[in-house]
């Protein structure tokens, strides 16, 4: 069986596994994250900046849950390169990645929903996937010679509150896989990945 058969079926396995008897909830969710690299390319800062993400999750379960979501992401990293081409002028440019994300989060709710449906706090962790739309750096650079991947994986890690019909979660993501298809022209970038901070607000529809 192959990876992904296997990651389908352990997932049909775990929804049916967390829906018997199971509270629902519907989640629409924005939010902000700030994104940065794990290894900084030879003669370069970096600097992360604010993006965006915008979409939505289901979670099933009780105090135990699994938490499926989609959302469409845009992060940005500020590159600043050191004397280019012999040049004695830096130069500035930002990286912008853009495309759909999809995690697949298991969680823990620390009280029963059951017992009180109006606050509740929570963690949760789980890898994610990454369907990159859109990779370019500003003003071109680096558009000819560097050629990124367009999946990634990565693992996310949170924490999160819910009271009423609002909730406000806080995560970072580490990146799994590297963000650059390896070659000569782009040896400095080949064994990044990207890591992000993330805060998401929204509200909750649950269904009993």
């Amino acid at each position: 069986m192959n990876t992904k058969k296997l990651l389908t079926a352990t997932l049909v396995a775990l929804l049916f596994a967390f829906t018997a008897n199971a509270q629902l909830e519907i989640k629409p969710t924005a939010g902000i994250n700030l994104s940065n690299v794990s290894t900084t390319p030879n003669g370069t800062k970096t600097t992360a900046k604010i993006g965006y993400q915008f979409g939505g999750s289901v979670m099933f379960g009780n105090r135990l849950y699994l938490s499926p979501g989609i959302f469409y992401f845009q992060q940005v990293t500020q590159y600043v390169i050191d004397n280019p081409d012999g040049s004695t002028t830096a130069i500035t440019s930002d990286e912008k990645t853009a495309g759909v994300k999809i995690p697949v989060l298991l969680g823990f709710r620390f009280i029963d929903p059951e017992t009180d449906p109006l606050l509740n706090f929570r963690v949760f962790a789980g890898p994610s996937v990454n369907f990159n739309t859109t990779n370019k750096f500003s003003d071109g650079f680096g558009s000819d010679e560097i050629k990124w991947k367009k999946n990634t994986w990565g693992a996310q890690i949170g924490a999160g509150v819910d009271l009423a019909f609002l909730f406000l979660e806080a995560g970072y993501e580490f990146g799994l896989s590297s963000s650059y298809e390896g070659d000569s022209a782009s040896e400095n970038f080949k064994d990044i990945k990207h890591n992000s901070f993330v805060l998401n607000v929204g509200a909750r529809f649950v269904i009993d």
